[in-house]
């Protein structure tokens, strides 16, 4: 009895000497999270949003221009927009970020080579923050911009206004756009095997777009596997399949300008896609003519607008510097945003005039015949993410052959213009 009771005083001073060792030891503590470390506490005083971008608004408008790729008047009407959809609201522990610094966050990882571990530093904000604000935020821009400046043209009266202004400005009627593609190109997607690694041994999503005579995108298909073979990429396009199945969507044949033949309305592209009705692309080197020159010179400006649009979309959005650190759904999202900001940022004067100025558009000298190179080129490297894939051309009909015919005679008779006889060798 002696011997149970001395046992359990024994284990009684046990348990109190394990409550007296526990309360000497002070709780081990938990690593502190990024989102409360001290430097990023110091947002508001220090961060790129409430202190820089602040002082180049009130101090300095270029700088705020070249920041962020636009100026403040545009910023604003894009955050009213777009602040709907990517407003968070503040929970009791802590403070959201705000509808205009994620907006300004975007842009700026859209603007430059910055990456989003430069950004964090830059925002004073954690890197998870950041990647989650570039995720909701591209989407969101494109969603809120593309019914009022990426929307496709759907009746043939929209499809002659797209006409007029190639006759305008370039003078090839019954044109309704340049047709081009390009691969871009991504750091290999996680788990997605070979299934985006194209011919060229790059990973790839494809982007398919018509562009106007005023360089804004109307037509945009982007998404598709860079594994895809070229011809089966523009088979599987929708503009295609649209223009083949529901032809009347375009206008219908009219007579060109000062001229007793009806032509159909068509796009223009480059040696690559497959000669269409619908599709004009040049006469093959091997059989060309004065006449078959000239063509190939008229529908080469017709073209320019495409190579040009692309050119400033990559020039302008310098994440196409190198290829894109995301997976291929992100990649698209980003994509689609650059297309509607390029063409926001081209829908007035006075910010057409601060996104494209001049001299960074190729430009045609007709007095001399030479093409001064735009200042896009300077920034379009062969390892950026937009990069110019191969296209395999069909067999063409004896109708589509004819129609292009009927375009080279009349560029060569009714439809000439006075300089460009000096252009052609």
């Amino acid at each position: 009895m002696a011997h149970d009771v001395e046992t359990a005083a024994a284990a009684a001073l046990v348990v109190l000497c394990a409550v007296d060792s526990d309360d000497e030891m002070p709780p081990t503590k938990k690593p502190r999270s990024k989102w409360t470390s001290q430097w990023l506490q110091r947002v508001h005083q220090q961060g790129a949003y409430e202190n820089l971008m602040r002082e180049l608004a009130l101090e300095d408008s270029e700088a705020y221009r070249r920041w962020i790729r636009m100026d403040t008047g545009s910023f604003e009407e894009l955050l009213a927009r777009v602040r709907p959809l990517i407003e968070k609201k503040d929970t009791n522990f802590r403070l959201c970020v705000p509808a205009g610094e994620r907006l300004a966050i975007t842009l700026r990882y859209l603007a430059t080579e910055d990456s989003q571990t430069s950004l964090q530093y830059h925002f004073r904000r954690a890197h998870n923050t950041v990647s989650n604000i570039v995720t909701d935020a591209c989407p969101a821009i494109y969603s809120v911009l593309r019914d009022d400046f990426l929307k496709v043209p759907s009746t043939p009266a929209e499809w002659k206004a797209v006409a007029q202004g190639s006759e305008d400005l370039w003078q090839f009627p019954h044109c309704v756009g340049a047709l081009d593609g390009k691969h871009v190109a991504l750091v290999p997607p996680h788990e997605t095997g070979a299934q985006f690694r194209n011919y060229k041994g790059f990973f790839s999503i494809v982007l398919m777009a018509l562009v106007d005579a005023d360089l804004n995108f109307i037509f945009v298909d982007v998404g598709r596997n860079g594994r895809m073979n070229d011809s089966g990429i523009w088979g599987a396009c929708k503009l295609k399949e649209t223009l083949e199945r529901q032809p009347s969507i375009l206008p219908d044949a009219e007579l060109l300008p000062r001229s007793t033949d009806s032509a159909p309305y068509v796009i223009v592209g480059d040696e690559g896609f497959g000669l269409k009705p619908y599709l004009m692309r040049p006469y093959p080197a091997a059989e060309l003519t004065t006449d078959k020159r000239l063509f190939n010179y008229r529908l080469s400006r017709a073209r320019r607008t495409s190579e040009n649009a692309f050119g400033v979309l990559v020039n302008r959005w310098q994440i196409y510097r190198s290829p894109l650190r995301h997976e291929p759904k992100r990649a698209t999202d980003i994509v689609l945003a650059t297309v509607a900001l390029h063409n926001f940022l081209r829908s007035k004067r006075i910010t057409r005039q601060l996104y494209t100025p001049q001299d960074s558009l190729d430009v045609e000298d007709i007095l001399t015949g030479n093409v001064r190179n735009g200042s896009w080129r300077q920034g379009v490297t062969p390892t950026g993410a937009m990069r110019q894939f191969r296209r395999g051309g069909s067999n063409s009909s004896d109708n589509a052959k004819a129609v292009r015919n009927l375009f080279m005679k009349y560029f060569a008779n009714e439809g000439q213009v006075s300089w460009q006889w000096r252009m052609i060798p």
